[in-house]
């Protein structure tokens, strides 16, 4: 999935206070909050990839896929959406890659969840 917007963390707590009508307080609390969430199911998905646990890397992308699609990262929630439907399916692709390109991709929002 080349060709993804990176992600610009003003526009995510933009879309949180837009959507969600949350203050900058809440924002902050929400992002910090979510970073533990992220690690730990990026974690869960390097682990299950690289031991082709389908059923557990589905269940990771599952989750980052709801994480992501909260925030506003539509491009991303569906990459983590491939490998969950890819996982379901048993499909014979190099799920090691995709998965390395969706924590990648996301390390931003574990990296600098604060700024504003």
């Amino acid at each position: 999935m080349e060709g993804i917007t990176p992600i610009d963390i003003s526009k995510v707590r933009a879309h949180l206070a837009a959507k969600y009508k949350l203050t900058e307080d809440k924002i902050d609390f929400l992002l910090n909050g979510l970073k533990g969430s992220l690690q730990a199911e990026m974690s869960k998905a390097q682990t299950a990839a690289s031991q082709n646990d389908l059923p557990s890397l589905a269940h990771a992308a599952h989750s980052m896929k709801g994480a992501l699609l909260n925030l506003g990262l539509a491009e991303w929630a569906e990459l983590a959406r491939s490998i969950e439907l890819g996982a379901k399916a048993s499909d014979t692709i190099d799920f090691n890659n995709l998965v390395n390109e969706l924590i990648n991709g996301v390390a931003i929002l574990i990296d600098s969840t604060a700024d504003k």
